[in-house]
């Protein structure tokens, strides 16, 4: 979120995969899913909003591709980034006419630390190791940060509740649009 004087944001990879019907011990990671991805960006944003009323600002949310249109991702990370891109509409309406903008950065497959020394194969280690040889490939955190400044600076006065593709989405067959956009949702 950036406004004001704060200006910083998490984001934390969740522990959430496919839905494993008839299987025990999912609520646990659902609830950290949900804790990580949409209750945590709940609250900070309505803490700060509270501030912002006085003087307004702009909230940029850091959603996904997956928060957009549903893929094969784990359920429990696109429900609540589907929710996250949901909460920054309803913010951008509620609070716009109050001087407060609120957007979404929706990247797609984006580096972490762990990729570099992570060396077990899995299902989707090698779907993302495929989408990078056929495209632009996974995008760095620098690049997310990059995209939310825009949306964050005075030449974007105009722009609120808008959910904004920032990199390549998870493989060219499942892409919609592969190139960056802006997308009133």
């Amino acid at each position: 979120m950036l406004g004001g004087r704060s200006a910083r944001g998490v984001q934390q990879r969740s522990p959430t995969r496919r839905l494993r019907p008839g299987r025990r011990g999912v609520r646990p990671a659902l609830a950290r899913g949900h804790r990580v991805n949409l209750t945590g960006p709940f609250l900070r944003t309505n803490r700060v909003i509270a501030l912002m009323l006085r003087r307004g600002g702009v909230i940029v949310n850091i959603a996904s591709i997956s928060g957009l249109r549903s893929g094969r991702g784990g359920a429990a990370y696109t429900a609540a980034k589907f929710g996250l891109v949901g909460l920054t509409l309803n913010v951008a309406a509620s609070y716009g006419s109050s001087g407060i903008r609120c957007n979404a950065i929706c990247p797609g497959p984006t580096r972490r630390p762990a990729d570099a020394t992570d060396r077990s194969p899995s299902e989707r280690g090698d779907r993302m190791r495929r989408a990078s040889a056929s495209g632009p490939g996974r995008g760095d955190p620098a690049d997310v940060a990059a995209a939310a400044v825009l949306p964050a600076s005075p030449a974007a006065a105009r722009i609120n509740g808008v959910a904004c593709r920032s990199m390549m989405e998870s493989s060219p067959s499942e892409a919609a649009e592969p190139e960056s956009s802006w997308q009133r949702t």
